[in-house]
């Protein structure tokens, strides 16, 4: 059985990026690519996971790119993940 991209955590909305439990790091730019026949494509490497993830700039300009671990990473080079705050 494969498991869900989604199995480790609930995906980080744009909406919790200001709540207390979602925890801020900044991300990594691995390297920059074009695809026919405009595209361009940052590959990112996520800051909670490390996972290389490949990214069209427009997207993340947009609604930013969600990672498999659940992280949000958006266009100003911050990339956002829900937690659970620690008593």
């Amino acid at each position: 059985m494969n498991p869900s991209r989604f199995d480790k955590a609930p995906p980080t909305r744009y909406a919790d990026i200001n709540k207390p439990e979602c925890e801020t790091l900044e991300y990594r730019v691995v390297r920059i690519g074009r695809e026919h026949p405009s595209s361009i494509t940052w590959y990112i490497e996520c800051p909670f996971c490390f996972a290389e993830v490949k990214a069209y700039l427009w997207s993340l300009c947009g609604g930013g790119k969600q990672c498999g671990c659940g992280a949000l990473l958006c266009s100003h080079g911050d990339a956002y993940k829900m937690g659970i705050l620690s008593a």
